[in-house]
């Protein structure tokens, strides 16, 4: 006959200590995890960072040497758009009747650089179109102020400028 501690096995209650010990060592485990948690990662965008530089008369490098020294460990960058050229000024667009009666967009590009990198964009994601504006897929063509839209110089993309505008044309060069 098994004897019994107060009406429980010795093999249900040496069931409940394990049980209890693994309990406390898990608790103290994940207390541990739990602390290296507890930080918190301080970030800011650059074009805050820019924006203050220009405010105070100092360079970007100053500022940030300056939130660096306070805790600011991550600085944010985000990819240029098309939208956010529009919104700044780099780029206008206008729609035109093209060759074949086709409604077409004209987006005139302020910068040669910014020409360079919205071709590079479109190249990498397979959006440039081949042959000239007649190509019966083109939709959006962006060129130089001075540049005639139907010229050889001219980027043509088979996309509807609305679609390009969340285009993503890499980081800002003063970044």
């Amino acid at each position: 006959m098994q004897r019994e501690w107060r009406g429980i096995p010795r093999f249900f209650a040496l069931l409940m200590a394990i049980g209890a010990l693994t309990g406390v060592f898990g608790g103290y485990r994940r207390f541990h995890v739990e602390a290296r948690n507890r930080r918190v990662e301080i970030g800011l965008e650059w074009a805050e960072i820019s924006q203050l530089a220009q405010a105070s008369g100092r360079t970007s490098d100053d500022i940030l040497t300056q939130y660096g020294a306070v805790g600011v460990s991550t600085l944010i960058v985000q990819e240029d758009t098309l939208a956010g050229l529009e919104l700044a000024g780099g780029v206008h667009a206008d729609r035109f009747v093209g060759p074949g009666a086709d409604a077409l967009t004209s987006v005139t590009v302020n910068d040669a650089s910014q020409l360079a990198r919205i071709r590079l964009a479109a190249r990498l994601r397979g959006l440039q179109a081949r042959g000239g504006p007649s190509h019966s897929s083109a939709r959006t063509l962006f060129h130089l102020p001075q540049a005639d839209p139907l010229s050889p110089e001219t980027l043509i993309v088979p996309a509807d400028y609305p679609t390009l505008k969340t285009l993503g044309i890499g980081l800002p060069p003063e970044a």
